[in-house]
């Protein structure tokens, strides 16, 4: 199950000039895929238990993030 919204804002910290990254994807085992993604170092707020990990990444203005839970 999953929700969505569009929300035009800019972060609270800004990924370092957007800077890509290569990366390796694995998608099941039945492809492999070069992928760019941001990065960026900085602390947020994270929490993990035994099946999940939570992050949340602020909007400018910390009155709005994004919560990612893997």
């Amino acid at each position: 199950i999953s929700s969505s919204a569009f929300f035009s804002g800019h972060w609270a910290n800004n990924f370092e000039n957007y800077i890509y990254a290569p990366f390796i994807l694995d998608s099941l085992g039945k492809s492999i895929a070069n992928v760019k993604y941001l990065t960026t170092s900085n602390y947020f707020k994270y929490g993990e238990g035994e099946n999940y990990q939570i992050i949340e990444i602020p909007y400018e203005g910390y009155k709005f993030a994004l919560i990612l839970i893997l």
